[in-house]
Order: structure tokens, then C-alpha cells, then sequence
């Protein structure tokens, strides 16, 4: 492994070469003037090396671990500690998903956002993009709830477009990712809680953008909801372990009393009723997620086999 790269790109993947594929061309095309590592992180036994793009851009090599234990908490971890372990000189982990495409700006911006801002953690928008247009894919791929200036922010949002910084990694006393979250996701929700407790600096940079397409099994009703009562059971049980059962029924009763003022401002804002009730089902199925997690459920978004559902 190259030990002087200043940046290392972490890419967890299982069973997509064809999507792998894609964005190992858009990481090889990144305009960056440094070089860069990549390290994938495969949660399967079969190598994908045969979709290595031959590089003659910025990257300086692909380094392929193998993760047995199942789920993406495990992988992300494990590429962490790789990263740790035998690249001593790094002072980045840019973490990207293998389902993402990242603009060819993108790595670029969130370094020079971290170092601009001496942030411990930077995260950056995905758009996501419906893989086919559905009664629900407009609340599926909604992200107006993202922050559209740069700047600290108290919390981010996803693993999939994050820096983080490798001084803020090497003081942790305990695993980036709780292996609790590792079959229902989470883990980044509640890694952001940790980071929040112990006072780390959050940047977010809205110009380091990055695609990802919705898969149509997360556009019909039934992914759509799941999606919604299974993130939010997760990040239940997640405030659950960094505050209280009583703060999670606050969350509960503020979610509940802005139900129907979110929707009715939905509705005025977009005067569509069909969106207006994307809104109502997303906030619905919410809420029941919330309760699912204050009473301890475990919703897993993987099968046995490590694939995400």
C-alpha cells in the first residue's frame, strides 16, 4: 500500500461491479492536483479487480480488503483501520458508497473544505436520482432538508458523501461505527451523535455534490415506507444510547405536532396533493418508526447474506 498518500478514498462494496465500475472511472477522472489511495472494501469472497479502470489521472492505486463479518458498519471500519494501520501519513478519509457517482470536483472540495475550516468532519448533498418516475419517488429522493450553505453545522447527515479527518480518528477510544447498527443501518447517524458529544467540528460543503440512483424497489409504497419506519427506528435506538428514552419521546410528540402543519405546508407550497401525500405517508411511517425503536425493535435493511434491502 502506498504509505504517503494525504488522502484516502474508502469505498464499501457488495455484489455491484457494474455500478462499482462507474464510479471507480468518475474517482480516476477526479480533478485534484494531489494524489490519491483508494481503499474497497469488499463484503464479498469474489475479487472485483477485473473492474479496476487503468489509471492514468489522479489515482495512485486501488487497494481491495476483503470483510467477512456481514453489513456495511463492519466494512466501514474495517477500511478505517486499514487506512490507520498502513497509511500513517494520511490526513483524510473521504468515504463515498459504491451505488454513488461523485461530480469531478468533488473530492477536491470537500478536502479543500476540511482544511480550510480545520473541521473534523465535512459532509456534502446526494442527489438522488429515481431510477423510474412513481407515485413515491418524489418523497423517496426528497433532500430539502439538507443545508444549501457552507459552513458548521450542529449534525450531518449520511456516510455515503463524508470526510473525515484523520487526527479526530485516531483519538477515538472506540470503533468509527457501533457493529450494533450493522444489519439495520444507522451507523452513520449514530457515529454523527458521537461526534456531536464530543464536540468535533462539523463542516457542510454544498458544492461537493455526488449522484445516486434509487433503485425502483425503494419507489413503490412498500419501499418507500420501509425505508422511512426502518431509518427511523435506527436513529431511535441511537438517541436512545446518547441521551434518553424521554428524550426520544419529545422527538416523538415535536414529530407528531408538526405532522399536519408539514403537510398542509406541502400542500400549499407545491399545490400537489400527490406530494402532499408522499409527505403524509414519509412523516407516518416515521413516527411508527420512532416507536418501533423506543420499544428496542431491530429492523434490518440486510438480509443474511450482507445484501441491503
Amino acid at each position: 500500500m502506498v504509505e504517503k498518500c494525504k488522502v484516502v478514498v474508502c469505498v464499501p462494496t457488495y455484489k455491484r461491479t457494474a455500478l462499482l465500475e462507474t464510479l471507480l472511472i468518475a474517482l480516476e477522472a477526479q480533478d485534484i492536483s494531489e494524489k490519491f489511495c483508494v481503499i474497497l472494501g469488499n463484503n464479498d469472497t469474489a475479487s472485483v479487480e477485473h473492474v479496476f479502470p487503468p489509471f492514468s489521472g489522479s489515482l495512485v492505486e486501488i487497494n481491495e480488503i476483503f470483510v467477512s463479518q456481514r453489513g456495511v458498519t463492519a466494512v466501514r471500519n474495517a477500511m478505517i483501520s486499514t487506512a490507520l494501520k498502513k497509511m500513517p501519513s494520511a490526513e483524510w478519509v473521504a468515504c463515498i458508497d459504491d451505488d454513488q457517482v461523485p461530480d469531478i470536483d468533488w473530492l477536491r472540495r470537500i478536502v479543500s473544505a476540511g482544511r480550510s475550516t480545520s473541521a473534523d468532519l465535512v459532509g456534502g448533498p446526494v442527489r438522488k436520482i429515481p431510477a423510474s418516475q412513481t407515485f413515491w419517488s418524489a418523497g423517496a429522493t426528497a433532500t430539502g432538508f439538507l443545508p444549501t450553505t457552507f459552513g458548521p453545522v450542529e449534525i450531518l447527515n449520511a456516510a455515503g458523501n463524508l470526510l473525515i479527518s484523520m487526527k479526530y480518528l485516531r483519538g477515538l477510544e472506540r470503533a468509527p461505527f457501533d457493529i450494533a447498527f450493522g444489519k439495520t443501518g444507522g451507523e452513520d447517524y449514530e457515529f454523527f451523535m458521537q461526534a456531536k458529544r464530543s464536540n468535533a467540528k462539523m463542516v457542510w460543503e454544498p458544492d461537493a455534490k455526488v449522484d445516486e440512483i434509487i433503485p425502483v424497489a425503494r419507489l413503490t409504497f412498500k419501499g418507500f415506507t420501509w425505508r422511512s419506519y426502518s431509518t427511523s427506528a435506527s436513529q431511535a435506538r441511537a438517541d436512545k444510547m446518547h441521551h434518553s428514552i424521554a428524550f426520544v419521546g419529545r422527538k416523538l410528540v415535536r414529530n407528531s405536532i408538526a405532522l399536519p402543519v408539514a403537510v398542509t405546508r406541502s400542500l400549499v407550497r407545491t399545490r400537489s396533493p400527490s406530494l402532499a401525500t408522499t409527505e403524509l405517508v414519509g412523516r407516518l411511517a416515521s413516527l411508527a418508526g420512532t416507536v418501533a425503536g423506543l420499544a428496542g425493535r431491530r429492523l434490518e435493511r440486510y438480509g443474511t447474506d450482507g445484501q441491503r434491502v
